[in-house]
């Protein structure tokens, strides 16, 4: 509504002053929602990038998924962030399921904690998301031990991991950092 008012004011010729203020503040505005001006919305878009990432005829192997990931605090509400993840755990379980290996793949594995440097509503939707899926968070745990920190609020799937999921080396890493974090439940 109000580039709509600044773009009435200069085509009406009115009274009002515009200045490097504006422009400045509508080149600022277009940058941080240019994701969001494409077809089919911001979310299909940061979803068909990170396919895209894991496609090696597309992206070259070693490229950071980072600039996908920053994508998605401008282009995808928090309402919609659930449906987001919920379609992006889907396509990592069919790729992974591809490799036919008992560890996760590389790329799914960095992927998915570097959700966890988006502001905190984003991380707690996440986490919830994950949790509901145990197996498959248990999966990225033991790749990635260092991401148990974020699920500090929730006992119940901390105690779970503790008394029933452990039962590898690597469970053991997961376990350090439940204790470096000191998030184990006392009862």
């Amino acid at each position: 509504m109000f580039w709509k008012n600044r773009r009435n004011d200069c085509a009406h010729a009115k009274g009002n002053t515009i200045s490097y203020p504006h422009e400045e503040s509508f080149w600022l505005f277009l940058q941080s929602n240019l994701p969001k001006f494409v077809v089919n919305g911001g979310r299909e878009f940061i979803l068909q990038g990170i396919k895209n990432h894991f496609d090696p005829t597309r992206t070259p192997v070693g490229t950071t998924i980072d600039p996908s990931i920053n994508k998605v605090k401008t282009s995808i509400d928090i309402v919609d962030y659930k449906e987001f993840l919920q379609k992006l755990m889907d396509f990592s379980k069919d790729y992974d399921s591809k490799h036919y290996s008992l560890i996760m793949n590389d790329n799914l594995a960095n992927m998915w904690p570097s959700l966890f440097q988006l502001p905190e509503v984003y991380c707690d939707v996440l986490v919830d998301i994950l949790i509901s899926d145990p197996s498959f968070c248990l999966r990225i745990l033991r790749a990635k031990h260092q991401i148990v920190q974020y699920f500090h609020r929730k006992s119940t799937f901390i105690r779970m991991l503790w008394k029933k999921d452990f039962d590898g080396e690597s469970d053991y890493k997961v376990f350090v950092e439940l204790l470096r974090y000191n998030i184990i439940p006392e009862d």
